[in-house]
Protein backbone atom coordinates (compact mmCIF):
# COMPACT_ATOMS: atom_id res chain seq x y z
CA UNK A 1 0.00 0.00 0.00
CA UNK A 2 1.19 3.47 -0.89
CA UNK A 3 2.14 5.81 1.97
CA UNK A 4 0.99 9.44 2.16
CA UNK A 5 4.54 10.66 1.43
CA UNK A 6 4.51 8.61 -1.78
CA UNK A 7 1.17 10.15 -2.79
CA UNK A 8 2.49 13.66 -2.10
CA UNK A 9 5.59 13.02 -4.20
CA UNK A 10 3.49 11.52 -7.00
CA UNK A 11 1.19 14.55 -6.90
CA UNK A 12 4.12 16.95 -7.07
CA UNK A 13 5.69 15.00 -9.93
CA UNK A 14 2.38 15.01 -11.82
CA UNK A 15 2.25 18.81 -11.39
CA UNK A 16 5.92 19.23 -12.41
CA UNK A 17 6.94 20.61 -9.02
CA UNK A 18 10.42 19.52 -7.87
CA UNK A 19 10.56 18.40 -4.25
CA UNK A 20 13.32 20.89 -3.43
CA UNK A 21 11.31 23.82 -4.80
CA UNK A 22 8.22 22.72 -2.90
CA UNK A 23 10.23 22.40 0.31
CA UNK A 24 11.80 25.83 -0.12
CA UNK A 25 8.52 27.57 -1.00
CA UNK A 26 6.71 26.02 1.97
CA UNK A 27 9.30 26.38 4.73
CA UNK A 28 10.43 22.77 4.91
CA UNK A 29 13.98 21.61 5.51
CA UNK A 30 16.00 21.01 2.36
CA UNK A 31 15.72 17.32 1.45
CA UNK A 32 12.97 16.63 3.98
CA UNK A 33 10.47 15.11 1.55
CA UNK A 34 13.12 13.06 -0.22
CA UNK A 35 14.35 11.64 3.09
CA UNK A 36 10.79 10.89 4.19
CA UNK A 37 10.15 9.17 0.86
CA UNK A 38 13.26 6.97 1.15
CA UNK A 39 12.24 5.95 4.66
CA UNK A 40 8.57 5.61 3.69
CA UNK A 41 7.97 7.55 6.87
CA UNK A 42 4.71 8.92 8.20
CA UNK A 43 4.03 12.59 7.67
CA UNK A 44 3.47 14.77 10.71
CA UNK A 45 0.53 17.08 11.24
CA UNK A 46 2.54 20.25 10.52
CA UNK A 47 3.76 18.91 7.18
CA UNK A 48 0.29 17.67 6.22
CA UNK A 49 -1.16 21.12 6.97
CA UNK A 50 1.53 22.77 4.82
CA UNK A 51 0.77 20.35 1.98
CA UNK A 52 -2.98 20.97 2.21
CA UNK A 53 -2.43 24.75 2.21
CA UNK A 54 -0.08 24.51 -0.77
CA UNK A 55 -2.22 22.07 -2.78
CA UNK A 56 -5.89 23.06 -2.33
CA UNK A 57 -6.99 20.78 -5.17
CA UNK A 58 -5.48 17.71 -3.48
CA UNK A 59 -8.15 15.53 -1.93
CA UNK A 60 -7.53 15.08 1.78
CA UNK A 61 -9.09 11.60 1.87
CA UNK A 62 -6.82 10.51 -0.98
CA UNK A 63 -3.78 12.03 0.73
CA UNK A 64 -4.44 10.26 4.02
CA UNK A 65 -5.92 6.94 2.87
CA UNK A 66 -5.21 6.56 -0.82
CA UNK A 67 -8.92 6.17 -1.55
CA UNK A 68 -10.09 7.98 -4.64
CA UNK A 69 -12.77 10.57 -3.92
CA UNK A 70 -16.34 10.10 -5.09
CA UNK A 71 -17.06 11.53 -8.57
CA UNK A 72 -19.93 13.62 -7.23
CA UNK A 73 -17.61 15.20 -4.68
CA UNK A 74 -15.02 15.93 -7.36
CA UNK A 75 -17.65 17.49 -9.61
CA UNK A 76 -19.01 19.60 -6.73
CA UNK A 77 -15.49 20.81 -5.92
CA UNK A 78 -14.83 21.66 -9.55
CA UNK A 79 -18.14 23.52 -9.80
CA UNK A 80 -17.27 25.48 -6.65
CA UNK A 81 -13.84 26.30 -8.07
CA UNK A 82 -15.43 27.45 -11.35
CA UNK A 83 -17.90 29.61 -9.40
CA UNK A 84 -15.03 31.18 -7.47
CA UNK A 85 -13.15 31.88 -10.71
CA UNK A 86 -16.25 33.44 -12.28
CA UNK A 87 -16.83 35.54 -9.16
CA UNK A 88 -13.22 36.72 -9.21
CA UNK A 89 -13.44 37.63 -12.92
CA UNK A 90 -16.69 39.51 -12.27
CA UNK A 91 -15.15 41.42 -9.36
CA UNK A 92 -12.10 42.26 -11.46
CA UNK A 93 -14.33 43.59 -14.26
CA UNK A 94 -16.20 45.78 -11.77
CA UNK A 95 -12.92 47.16 -10.44
CA UNK A 96 -11.74 47.84 -14.00
CA UNK A 97 -15.01 49.62 -14.85
CA UNK A 98 -14.75 51.81 -11.76
CA UNK A 99 -11.09 52.58 -12.44
CA UNK A 100 -11.95 53.71 -15.98
CA UNK A 101 -14.85 55.82 -14.71
CA UNK A 102 -12.60 57.34 -12.05
CA UNK A 103 -9.96 58.18 -14.68
CA UNK A 104 -12.63 59.89 -16.84
CA UNK A 105 -13.91 61.89 -13.86
CA UNK A 106 -10.34 62.82 -12.96
CA UNK A 107 -9.81 64.20 -16.47
CA UNK A 108 -13.11 66.10 -16.27
CA UNK A 109 -12.07 67.58 -12.94
CA UNK A 110 -8.71 68.68 -14.34
CA UNK A 111 -10.51 70.37 -17.24
CA UNK A 112 -12.88 72.16 -14.87
CA UNK A 113 -10.00 73.33 -12.70
CA UNK A 114 -8.25 74.74 -15.80
CA UNK A 115 -11.48 76.49 -16.78
CA UNK A 116 -11.85 77.96 -13.28
CA UNK A 117 -8.27 79.23 -13.39
CA UNK A 118 -8.95 80.89 -16.75
CA UNK A 119 -12.15 82.49 -15.47
CA UNK A 120 -10.36 83.79 -12.38
CA UNK A 121 -7.67 85.29 -14.60
CA UNK A 122 -10.33 86.92 -16.79
CA UNK A 123 -12.13 88.34 -13.74
CA UNK A 124 -8.88 89.66 -12.33
CA UNK A 125 -7.94 91.17 -15.69
CA UNK A 126 -11.33 92.84 -16.19
CA UNK A 127 -11.40 94.19 -12.63
CA UNK A 128 -7.93 95.71 -13.12
CA UNK A 129 -9.06 97.33 -16.39
CA UNK A 130 -12.08 98.91 -14.72
CA UNK A 131 -9.97 100.46 -11.96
Amino acid sequence: EMKAIERVCAYLKEHNVPLTRFEKEHDMSNGYLGTMLKRKADLGETIILKIIDACPDMDLTWLLTGEEPDRDILQARQAAKNDQERQKAYEESIVETYEKALARKDEELKGLLREIALLKAQIKSSSQESE
